[in-house]
Formats: C-alpha cells, structure tokens, sequence
C-alpha cells in the first residue's frame, strides 16, 4: 500500500477552533506560536488530517497519541503499533498539505508553492550543486522557477523519507534534471544499500510536489505505484 492524501487546507479555515481539540497538546502549542492566521490555519488542518487518516489505516476511532521524534524531527507511531509496518511523511504549504501513507518502507514527500519572492538563480547557487545551477541558468525565467521547485521537492522528499537533515538532503544530486515535469513517471535510487523510488506528484496549478518510497524487495519495484486520494472532513466534524 502506498497513498498519497490530498487535504485542500484552504476549504477548511472555519472549523479551526473545532479541529483543535483534535491535536495532541504540544501540537496546539506549536500551533497557537504561528504569527499568521493562515499558517496556522494549514498546520491544524493538515495535522488533524493525518491524526484521522493514521485512525483509518490503524482501525481506531481516533488516533490520539504522541509521535515518535526521530534525530532530525522525522516523525512515526509509538513503538505499540510497530505491527502494523505504517510509516507516513506530512507536507503542506499555503492552501494544500499532502499525506503518504505506507506498509512498504520508510516514506517522504513534499510540497512546496511556487512563489516569486526570491531570486531562483540566487539561492539555487547556494544549495544546489552546479551541474543542477547550470541547467536553471539555460531556462527562461518562468522554467527556471519551475525547475528550481521541482528539483526542492524531490531532494527534501528524500530527505524525509530517509529521516536526514534539510541541509544534507539538498546536498543529494536529483536523479534526472531533464525529467523534472514527468509526473507518473517512477526513478529509482540507489543509495546506502538501499533502493528508493521516486516520483513527481501532481497536486494542484502553482505547487510542486515529490514522493520518496524505500523498497526493501526489488522483485516489487515494478508494482509500486502511488494512489491519490482526496481527504474530506466529514459533515459531523464540521458541525
């Protein structure tokens, strides 16, 4: 099982003081410590979402507990639910949070909007290698923006799936520059012994997205597809 949860965070910024009560305490803290409204409107809803979406796959009515912190914040289940094999990986930026959900190995993703506030070329130098910088440099303006996003999403996707830091995950070379828009389409990485896949995610216009899966059986690369599906907060916990 591989899925990837789609949580329009935008449709839901009335039900915030609602959807609170369904976080765990240190989750309501961070949340109350985000200075804008919509920010911490995306972090509630898009947590609530997982807390639901991890009851559905573990058949609870809710999901209540603390995470396991990993050493560079990689979250996953307290130890009691290690039978079930469940890893998950959050992402969310602006009006969308995107959820995997997986019993097949450790797993990443990551979304990011597309924004102009930035220099790409600028900061492309001081975090990608030049090889990568060099590709940007021959897009037009509107490519490179694109290409910048969309190379950010697949190294911080592996970068959480493999529970490293930001700043070392953005070290990691892409695997195809010249594949940057091919959604659907599966690479595979070879690294520490391990094998990763790893495809582009089609979200919504303006955002990039990325998922990292480890597959521990290579015999089953080939029958590794993701499935999208769109999370609804039900009319219950809407009232």
């Amino acid at each position: 099982m591989l899925l990837v949860w789609v949580v329009r965070t935008i449709e839901y910024t009335d039900t915030i003081p609602r959807l609170l009560d369904g976080l765990s305490a240190s989750e309501r803290q961070r949340a109350s410590a985000l200075h804008f409204d919509r920010d911490r409107a995306s972090y509630v809803v898009s947590h609530y979402a997982l807390r639901r979406i991890l009851a559905h796959h573990l058949k609870m009515n809710r999901f209540e507990h603390e995470y396991e912190i990993g050493t560079h914040g990689k979250p996953s289940l307290p130890p009691q639910f290690s039978a079930s094999n469940l890893e998950f990986s959050l992402a969310h930026a602006d009006e969308i949070a995107l959820i995997a959900v997986s019993n097949l190995g450790a797993v990443g993703i990551d979304v990011e909007r597309e924004v102009d506030s930035f220099n790409v070329h600028e900061l492309a130098v001081s975090v990608f290698d030049r090889q990568e910088c060099q590709l940007l440099a021959n897009f037009s303006a509107g490519a490179a923006k694109r290409g910048f996003f969309r190379m950010w999403v697949r190294k911080e996707a592996y970068a959480k799936a493999c529970g490293l830091g930001l700043s070392a995950g953005l070290k990691v070379p892409v695997l195809d520059p010249t594949a940057l828009d091919d959604v659907g389409r599966v690479q595979i990485r070879h690294a520490g012994g391990k094998t990763w896949l790893e495809w582009a995610v089609t979200s919504q216009p303006g955002y990039s997205a990325a998922l990292y899966q480890r597959v521990d059986d290579m015999a089953r690369t080939a029958h590794v597809v993701p499935e999208i599906r769109e999370w609804r907060l039900s009319h219950l916990e809407r009232t």
